[in-house]
């Protein structure tokens, strides 16, 4: 046992260096391991097998195999046949089997071999085989993306072919024209009729007016058939071999539709009108369509708006008004109006002292502050400090609905002081203090912004209590607009606490699909409407009164071009000294609130008091 433990340390010393026994993993493995030799010495069969292997050294026999360890996989044994068992009487059945004369690790160096020799037999190729495992068919994946376009079968490419022979059948000479080549626009390119001007044009490249099966054929296969038809319509709306629509691109469209749709027809005695409603409907696009504010418009932001159908509505709607996403012109007159109303001296840019009676001062200053400070949008105007129709257009759409993607990402970067993509406390209250003293100056208790904090946090559910996100705040879309009225607007803030629930639902169940710019301009248009058609006999004041009958209304400027049976805006005049004007000397006017604008009458309080 002893020599057999020298000779386990002698191989152990040749193996690893002898700095070894100076590491603690060294000394914690030795006593493992002298432990594990200690337990298998205790063992009786491996007395037996050591008192054995010092015989055969002291014969001067050559050397057994080392016994297989317990955990080894065991080979079926070979019988020994009685002619070799009567030529090695001398052999003990016990004794282990000899290698065969043939060392699988001849040819290696002593050392290595002793080392491989002794491995375990677990990591042998040898002597263990992977299980054969059936392979399981692969899932067949069908192709889902085609750049170049879809390859059609020829079942599909048979019944277009029919579609283009029945169009062309029924005209004349096998000639088609504009007018009646919009039957293929729509029932063969499956585009919006609105687009079968620019359609006709890219077929008949010499500009004869007339076109042939062949050429519509051609350009079919060639151009169109391979895509679906969102992308042929971008195709026709952007230039030949553009990857992008930019405003230029939709300008022949608006021309065209000012030209031909009948629910523009009362424009066309106002050019200068038709030109504000076409730059307004180009601005509205891109507001909802380019997300990444470059002035372009990629298929991908084309596919997943609505553009496409308000298109297909357009041109089967002669209510220009019902096309509500991109299109009415109760839209665009109320967002003229709204400037016309600020832009005083009507060079078409608004300062920030004209900005900020918006609504009747409803922004705070801090708010009119950052806009004008182009933090949540840098000005198209091109003049400092100076606010241009466009940049208009995108802050009152955004403030009207504060639940688009486009609004939340406007008033988060206002809000988002540091820039950090986080709305903290301190940032809130920074915002909120105005409101405070905006409200005591109204004679009206605020609301601890402490709870205003707790509110937001039981709405939102942040990650970090206080800590608001834009994901966050997208989330729940729908609470965007309490969260930042709170902070910025006064008007809306008072509106909510004093809400009537009732009529809100009231005005929801009446018009559902309509989104809360679509509810805010149609009140606005009424309003604005039912002050004209009423301005000189309302239900407000009384038609002979002596205040109504001395306003000048020379100065009376028309706004901008108004349909047939709609009222249209005007300035009214200045209102003359009540001194001067007024038998009753001894009466003052005193001005007691601002007019409503939430629902289609508004009014405004007043009232006389004894001097």
């Amino acid at each position: 046992t002893q020599s057999t433990w020298g000779l386990l340390k002698m191989l152990a010393t040749e193996i690893g260096p002898s700095d070894y026994s100076t590491n603690i993993r060294y000394e914690i493995a030795k006593k493992q391991m002298e432990g594990l030799f200690l337990k298998w010495v205790s063992q009786p069969s491996t007395g037996k097998l050591v008192s054995q292997l010092i015989g055969n050294i002291q014969k001067n026999e050559p050397p057994v195999n080392i016994p297989t360890p317990t955990f080894q996989p065991k080979k079926p044994s070979t019988p020994t046949s009685p002619s070799h068992a009567t030529k090695n009487p001398q052999k003990s059945p016990s004794t282990p089997p000899r290698s065969p004369t043939t060392n699988p690790l001849s040819g290696k160096s002593p050392k290595k071999q002793n080392i491989e020799a002794h491995a375990s037999p677990i990591l042998s190729p040898h002597k263990f085989h992977l299980l054969d495992v059936p392979e399981k068919p692969e899932a067949k994946i069908e192709k889902f993306f085609f750049p170049e376009g879809k390859i059609l079968s020829e079942e599909r490419k048979a019944k277009e072919n029919s579609i283009i022979a029945e169009a062309f059948a029924n005209v004349a000479n096998g000639e088609m024209n504009e007018e009646s080549f919009h039957q293929l626009t729509t029932a063969l390119f499956e585009i919006p009729k609105v687009l079968n001007k620019f359609l006709f044009k890219r077929i008949d490249i010499k500009g004869t007016g007339k076109i042939v099966k062949d050429q519509v054929s051609k350009y079919y296969a060639t151009e169109m058939q391979k895509f679906d038809s969102s992308r042929r319509t971008f195709n026709v709306l952007a230039k030949p071999g553009s990857k992008f629509i930019v405003k230029d691109d939709l300008k022949p469209l608006l021309l065209l539709l000012l030209e031909t749709h009948p629910g523009l027809d009362f424009l066309k005695a106002t050019p200068e009108f038709q030109d504000k409603y076409a730059d307004t409907v180009i601005c509205r696009i891109f507001y909802t369509l380019d997300r990444n504010e470059d002035n372009k418009i990629s298929y991908r932001e084309f596919k997943k708006s609505n553009l496409q159908e308000s298109l297909t509505k357009v041109g089967e709607e002669e209510d220009i008004n019902k096309s509500k996403d991109f299109f009415a012109y109760e839209h665009f007159y109320v967002l003229y109006c709204k400037f016309w109303e600020l832009d005083a001296d009507h060079d078409f840019l608004i300062n920030k002292d004209e900005f900020s009676k918006y609504e009747g001062h409803a922004l705070s200053k801090k708010v009119v502050d950052r806009i004008f400070d182009e933090v949540p949008r840098k000005f198209k105007s091109k003049q400092r400090d100076k606010m241009g129709y466009e940049d208009f257009i995108w802050f009152m759409l955004s403030e009207e609905d504060k639940s688009t993607n486009k609004s939340i990402e406007y008033w988060f970067s206002i809000v988002d002081l540091d820039s950090n993509g986080i709305l903290g406390p301190y940032e809130m209250e920074y915002f909120y203090e105005e409101q405070v003293h905006r409200l005591e100056s109204l004679n009206r208790e605020p609301i601890l912004f402490k709870d205003i904090l707790c509110q937001m946090n039981d709405v939102f559910t942040p990650e970090k209590e206080g800590n608001f996100t834009l994901e966050g705040l997208k989330k729940k879309r729908e609470y965007a607009g309490i969260f930042f009225n709170s902070l910025v607007s006064l008007n809306k803030f008072i509106d909510f606490e004093q809400r009537d629930i009732f009529a809100i639902k009231h005005e929801i169940a009446e018009n559902p699909s309509f989104s809360e710019w679509d509810r805010f301009a149609q009140n606005e248009y009424l309003r604005l409407a039912y002050e004209e058609e009423n301005k000189e006999d309302s239900d407000v004041f009384d038609a002979n009164d002596p205040w109504e009958e001395e306003i000048d209304e020379s100065h009376e400027e028309t706004a901008p071009g108004t349909a047939p049976g709609t009222a249209s805006v005007k300035s009214p005049g200045p209102m003359p000294d009540a001194k001067q004007s007024s038998p009753h000397t001894d009466l003052s006017l005193i001005h007691i609130s601002e007019p409503t604008r939430r629902y289609a009458i508004s009014y405004a309080v007043f009232c006389l008091k004894k001097k």
